[in-house]
């Protein structure tokens, strides 16, 4: 028996597991019932040299939304947005969200604000307003990395209490709860990354947010779809379906995804996929190549998503205000 049924708003990459793909793989291995609207059809994702493809537009995706529509197909138990380069595109979402939303107040929005990483944006800088003013006011879950919750927030993120603020920002623009992906710096060790949990609570008349950070191994191999990936193991792991969930539950599913997604890099980058080229002007595809993850070598561990690696530990829950 299905899960759930999802709308998913993702790119479509014709070679590897980033965007769409990926995320349809994850969540239909775990029983979720995926419907897809690709937001770009490319040859290949954006770190490789050339691309080749096509951007959707509003025109293209509201076509494809009120087919749905009318042959009554349009419900749906989760939404799922990851990247889009249109503008008109992203506004139409919108859209969609609050229609969906008012046809099911229980409906749960995961909105991976995909900006950028290492500071370099992969869309147009004005989608930083976008997203703050249209999709975060929607989102039960958003999943920013460092770069995108800096750049989302306004705050650059060198402490806890840097990133207690930049969760904060978020809030206020609408996020139920927050999760950065992966944060450096905010250890001793060079070694450690920070996964950084924060979620809202309503204390009589006021507004709480508790946060908790969440440190596990910095792993030497670097993998291009992780985003994607992990953002669909939350919606796995949260396993939602209109109840509530717990600061505790959330803190575990966090540690689940991170300790499924640790493992599906390690198996991903132990073989030599090299592309064996003398051509110079290749050379970055092969690189690119090897860092792709390889989710159909790993669906045992997409499926095993009740295991937590011992090296996660977690700090101290801080409670402060919304304001």
């Amino acid at each position: 028996m299905s899960k759930g049924k999802v709308l998913s708003i993702q790119s479509y990459v014709v070679s590897s597991y980033v965007g769409g793909k990926g995320v349809t793989l994850t969540l239909e291995t775990n029983g979720y019932d995926v419907n897809s609207i690709y937001s770009v059809i490319f040859s290949n994702h954006t770190a490789y040299v050339k691309i080749f493809g096509s951007v959707q537009e509003e025109s293209d995706f509201s076509e494809l939304y009120n087919g749905l529509k009318h042959n009554q197909l349009n419900h749906y138990d989760y939404v799922i947005s990851g990247f889009m380069r249109s503008s008109s595109f992203a506004n139409y979402l919108s859209k969609v969200l609050h229609e969906l939303k008012q046809q099911n107040p229980n409906i749960f929005y995961l909105c991976d604000p995909v900006l950028g990483d290492k500071g370099v944006f992969y869309c147009p800088e004005s989608f930083v307003e976008m997203y703050n003013n249209q999709l975060l006011p929607f989102a039960d879950v958003t999943t920013p990395n460092q770069f995108e919750a800096e750049k989302l927030s306004g705050v650059t993120i060198k402490s806890k209490p840097d990133a207690i603020m930049a969760c904060r920002k978020l809030h206020q623009f609408g996020a139920s709860t927050v999760i950065i992906t992966s944060v450096e710096g905010l250890t001793t060790s060079p070694k450690t990354l920070t996964c950084v949990l924060s979620d809202t609570f309503e204390n009589e008349d006021d507004l709480e947010i508790k946060t908790i950070f969440i440190d596990f191994p910095k792993l030497d191999q670097y993998a291009i779809g992780t985003g994607d990936c992990f953002a669909a193991l939350i919606i796995a792991t949260f396993d939602y379906r209109g109840f509530q969930i717990t600061f505790q539950q959330k803190i575990d599913a966090v540690c689940r995804s991170l300790t499924a997604m640790n493992r599906i890099i390690q198996r991903s980058l132990l073989e030599d996929r090299h592309i064996r080229t003398i051509n110079k002007e290749y050379q970055q595809s092969a690189v690119m190549n090897h860092c792709e993850l390889a989710l159909a070598d790993c669906i045992d561990i997409i499926l095993d998503l009740t295991t937590t690696n011992e090296n996660i530990t977690l700090s101290r829950v801080t409670t402060s205000n919304m304001y």
